[in-house]
Order: C-alpha cells, then structure tokens, then sequence
C-alpha cells in the first residue's frame, strides 16, 4: 500500500506579506493536521525549502505576495517536479498583476472598474486621482496582494495624505 502524500503547508516567505503568509499557514497547517499527515515550511528565503521530497509532498502553500503568489513558486515547484495545489505559473503571473488581470477580463465582456495605474516616483496628484476615477477611491499595490499599502481614503486629505505615503512600485487607483 502506498503511503499518504505529506501536505507540505508553504508559508513565510520574503514578500512584504510575511507576517500575514505565516500567520495563514500556521492556521492553514493545524486546520489540514486534523485529517491529513502535515509539514509546515517556513520560507525565508526566494528558494524550495530544505526537506521538500517530490515523491512524498503536496504543496498547500499560503505565501502572500511577491514570489508566492505571482508564479515564481509555482514555476519552482513544477521545475522539481512537486505537486502542488492551486493556480498554475501562467494563471498565477496574470492574476498577480491587477491590470493586466483587468485587461484580460474587459476584452471579454465583464465591466471593470475605472483605474489609474502610475508609479510611486511618478504619482498623480489627488486631483489627478479624482479627475480620473471620481472621489470614492482605493489605492492598492498593482502587483502585490492587498494586505499591505491598501487604502481607502475618504477625503480629499486622506487621499493626499495615502499618495505622499507610496515612494516606489506600481500602484493602482480605482473606483
């Protein structure tokens, strides 16, 4: 008789979602112990953990962010020839990136928000933000989960005041 895979519970990680990733794969970990045999990883590094066996593992993984959730893991997974659970590198990569994400879905039918995509070294002003999408705004990292750097400034002073916050990155503002 073969012997149950090991749920391999990924977490941790060196997004600026770290806190949020190890807090979700502790959780996720002791949730999947109750009926299946479970490791959890604690990653500190961009890099498959030590100890991760292909023919031995499933991988559940609950990194957040960059590296976790925008395909390079997936694409390291399936280099090593580890089964994992969850979106493929193609899938991942799209729906990591907002925009793009919208882009794929507007040309097929679905209505999207109005945003503004810029860069934190060249941000709008509020009164670019508002010109363009209105006044009930959101402000999220382009490509990075909404853990971190989400805002939803409820006047035209917390919009000024979460624009002088960002310095770097893709940032998107949206209706």
């Amino acid at each position: 008789m073969t012997p149950s895979p090991i749920i391999a519970v990924l977490c941790g990680g060196t997004s600026a979602e770290r806190e949020v990733s190890l807090g979700s794969g502790r959780a996720s970990a002791l949730a999947l112990a109750r009926s299946f045999p479970t490791r959890l990883f604690e990653l500190e590094a961009n890099a498959l953990p030590e100890g991760l066996d292909p023919a031995g593992h499933v991988v559940y993984s609950t990194l957040h962010g960059t590296f976790g959730e925008d395909g390079n893991m997936q694409r390291l997974l399936e280099s090593a020839g580890i089964a994992y659970a969850g979106c493929g590198v193609d899938a991942s990569a799209l729906t990591m990136d907002k925009t793009l994400t919208k882009q794929a879905v507007a040309i097929r039918g679905v209505k999207v928000a109005k945003g503004l995509v810029f860069e934190g070294d060249s941000k709008p002003t509020a009164a670019a933000v508002t010109a363009a999408v209105g006044e009930a705004v959101v402000i999220k990292p382009n490509a990075e989960g909404s853990s971190v750097g989400l805002s939803l400034p409820a006047t035209k002073e917390e919009l000024e005041a979460a624009l002088a916050g960002i310095s770097r990155g893709s940032w998107l503002a949206e209706q």
